[in-house]
This record gives C-alpha cells, sequence and structure tokens, in this order.
C-alpha cells in the first residue's frame, strides 16, 4: 500500500501532511543510527513501539532511551552517541531552542513528534534537518483530540501505508493519556474512523470495568472509583445481590435487562455520593477492541498496560509488548494488576483520612511519585471538592515534587495548571 493512500484519506491539513513526509523523509534518507527518545508514559511508549517498529520493517537501526523529565538535556542524552539524529515524541516542543543550539554545535538532524503546550509559537519548526510536528499549530487540542502516540502513527503511515496494525498502539497512547474519556474527537477520531471502516477495530458503547468476573471487577475498580464499595468484597456482594446479580457473572454473560439494572444502579451510586453527573457519565462510553494475538482486547486497556510497564520503568517492556513480544505484554499485563492494586489500597487509605482543604485547593501527601497524579485525578473525581483543584504532594529527601488536576469544569472556567 502507498504511504499517501492512508493520509490522503484521513482529511488531515494539507501542511501537516507535508511536515509528516518531510520527518520521514529525513528518517528514510539518514543512513547511520536514529536517536530515538520519548516520554516514559502509556503515550510515550506507545509513540516509542509504533516508531521502533516502522523503523525496522523501513531497515533503520536506532538507540532507544525512555525519560520521566518531559524537559530532559537532550546534550546528556546525545554525548555518548555519534547519532546525528535524533527524534522526539511526547517531548521535544518545549526543547526546541536547545534543540536548535545543538544542531548548529554538531549538525545534528530534529524530529518533534509532540502535542504539548507551544509556549506562545504559532507555528512549528520546519527547515531542510528540523521538522516539529505537533497537531497545535493546526487548530486541534493536543490535550483531548491528538496524542503522540497518534501523530507518531500518522508519522509511520508517512513512511510505508501498511503500518496501519500499528494504529491499535495510537489509540492505546491515547487512552493510556485519558484522551478516550469522552469519545474520541479530533486527530484521535479520524485514526479511530479510519481503522474501524478497515475492520482493525470494533467500536461499541459500555461499561468499561475490566474484571473476569463482576464482582472482581466491582472490587478493583478504580476507575470509576465508587466510595464505600471498591475495594470491599461485603459491600460490592451486598449491592450485587440487591440487584439479583451474580457476582461469578462476567459482563459478557449477563442478562441485557440485568446490565440496563446494573448500569443505572452503578450511575445513581455515584451521584448519591457527591461524584459529578459529566464524571459518572464517563462510566459509559465509547470502547474500541481489537484483536492482538488472537485475543479480543479493549485498546485503553492496553494503553493502560504499557503504560503501568513505564511508571515501574520496565520501557523496554512497554516497547516490546507494541513489537509484539508475549514475554513483554505478560509482564506488562502483571505489572497494571499490581499498579491498580496499589492505587486502590492508596484510595482506600485517602477515603478513610481524607486530604488536606485550604481556600483554593486541596491536597494529599504521597507516598511515592509515580502513583501522584492518578491518585490527584482520582482523588479529584470520586472523593474530594470538585470545585477545587487537587494536588499531590510527595517529599523525596529535601526535593518536594507536585502533581496537580483540575476537571475539565474548571478547565473551561480558566484554570491553568501548566
Amino acid at each position: 500500500m502507498s504511504a499517501v493512500e492512508p493520509l490522503s484519506e484521513m482529511n488531515l491539513p494539507e501542511k501537516m501532511i507535508d511536515a509528516l513526509f518531510k520527518a520521514a523523509e529525513l528518517i528514510r534518507s539518514y543512513g547511520g543510527t536514529v536517536r530515538l527518545i520519548t516520554h516514559y508514559d502509556g503515550d510515550g511508549l506507545s509513540s516509542a513501539g509504533i516508531l521502533a517498529k516502522s523503523f525496522m520493517r523501513e531497515g533503520v537501526s536506532f538507540h532507544f532511551s525512555a525519560t520521566k523529565n518531559a524537559t530532559p538535556s537532550i546534550e546528556e542524552f546525545m554525548r555518548e552517541t555519534s547519532s546525528e539524529l535524533i527524534v522526539l515524541a511526547d517531548l521535544g516542543t518545549a526543547l526546541v531552542e536547545d534543540l536548535e543550539a545543538l544542531r548548529r554545535k554538531r549538525k545534528l538532524g530534529v524530529v518533534i513528534v509532540d502535542h504539548h503546550d507551544t509556549a506562545g509559537r504559532d507555528s512549528p519548526v520546519m527547515k531542510e534537518d528540523f521538522v516539529e510536528i505537533n497537531p497545535r499549530y493546526y487548530d486541534y487540542d493536543g490535550t483531548r483530540e491528538a496524542s503522540a502516540s497518534t501523530i507518531s502513527f500518522l508519522l509511520s503511515l508517512a513512511l510505508r501505508g501498511d503500518n496501519l496494525d500499528l494504529g491499535v498502539y495510537a489509540l492505546a497512547g491515547a487512552g493510556a493519556d485519558k484522551q478516550l474519556q469522552e469519545g474520541a474527537k479530533g486527530i484521535n477520531k479520524t485514526v479511530a474512523d479510519y481503522l474501524v471502516g478497515e475492520e482493525m477495530l470494533r467500536k461499541e458503547v459500555g461499561v468499561r470495568l475490566p474484571g473476569e468476573s463482576l464482582e472482581r471487577a466491582l472490587y478493583l475498580a478504580v476507575e470509576p472509583y465508587f466510595p464505600g464499595m471498591s475495594g470491599r468484597s461485603p459491600a460490592v456482594r451486598r449491592f450485587l445481590k440487591e440487584l439479583g446479580i451474580k457476582g461469578e457473572w462476567s459482563f459478557e454473560e449477563l442478562p441485557e435487562e440485568k446490565c440496563i439494572s446494573l448500569n443505572s444502579a452503578l450511575y445513581l451510586y455515584l451521584l448519591k455520593r457527591g461524584v459529578r453527573h459529566e464524571i459518572a457519565k464517563l462510566m459509559f462510553r465509547e470502547i474500541y477492541w481489537a484483536s492482538l494475538h488472537g485475543e479480543r482486547v479493549d485498546v485503553e486497556d492496553v494503553g493502560y498496560e504499557i503504560n503501568a510497564a513505564g511508571r515501574a520503568g520496565e520501557y523496554s517492556v512497554g516497547v516490546g509488548y507494541v513489537l509484539g513480544d508475549e514475554e513483554s505484554r505478560q509482564r506488562a499485563r502483571g505489572l497494571r494488576q499490581r499498579y491498580r492494586e496499589e492505587i486502590l489500597q492508596r484510595m482506600l487509605q485517602i477515603e478513610e483520612k481524607g486530604g488536606k482543604v485550604l481556600q483554593n485547593i486541596q491536597y494529599i501527601e504521597v507516598d511515592r511519585d509515580v502513583y501522584a497524579g492518578t491518585l490527584a485525578g482520582l482523588c479529584m473525581q470520586y472523593l474530594f471538592d470538585p470545585e477545587k483543584p487537587t494536588i499531590a504532594v510527595t517529599r523525596a529527601g529535601d526535593e518536594v515534587r507536585i502533581s496537580a488536576r483540575g476537571t475539565w469544569y474548571l478547565v473551561k472556567r480558566g484554570l491553568d495548571l501548566a
């Protein structure tokens, strides 16, 4: 399949398509080892896997690293390599000046695939040896409408049109970045619709509660989190018994009338505990199903599994998952399960002890920064006052690390946590 064909059918901005093909040609024509650097989370590692697989298919050698720092020292990454081409994904737009200086210093080629804030710049870098691709320059919301993995997938299509199978991981990365909670929008929707049309994905609307049985799913539920029920087996059994539903049933085995009854009961449960309507309704959402390794999987679950590998510092596992390594996939699943259990235990503790409430903010103290962002987001949505931003504070020696979250409702009213 021609590289032009899928991209031309997606109705993307012409200038963006030009940038994708320019970046693809820069990568394709480079004869040495590409230095690939990405962020360490689910979106970053999905991007890394998509690009790595694309490079391998194109016969391009690469050296990969992931970083927790959104603005790392690029010079340090490049110090021990002779590579003259660097590709950054899920970061880079904030480093344009540093990259320009390094490019002049050692004649470096640069490709940036990012979706974060452009810091006031209204046009991307577009030079013979420096290409920046960021959806924000083309009037897309990089927070909700396009992830780095989505753009990495488009770049993979610019390299060769038969990389369509990597689209699953584009949506996985977007899901890991919470961009699919209210349904796919913008470029995410463009990609999802195309893949559905190609029968590579199937879209359904339902409740996202992963688990082997209903009882297990509700017990482990952290997103949505059910105050007073998540993590409490007796409460889960009592809830299901009142509905006349067997806990050992799976969602697939649930009769339609019972499914409707359960969905309504869960929604009302959250509302009665003070959860905002717009948060509670996120239970009912688009679910994109794909076939991976002969198994039907929810692409958001794939993203969360890759994210768990990144949070555990096992970056090669996240990338290996995308590359098709079965051992990496099973390892990521185990890490995701452990991550959910760790989050659940901390949510139970916070639910019992509460947070610290100040005039304009509320905050919690977290023992490990790897859980901070997730806990801040969940507390804000399901436990605390949704009218105030929630901050998670982690102390590490003399260092204090902060992760902040605000609802879309607050963002629409002008909240800026950047």
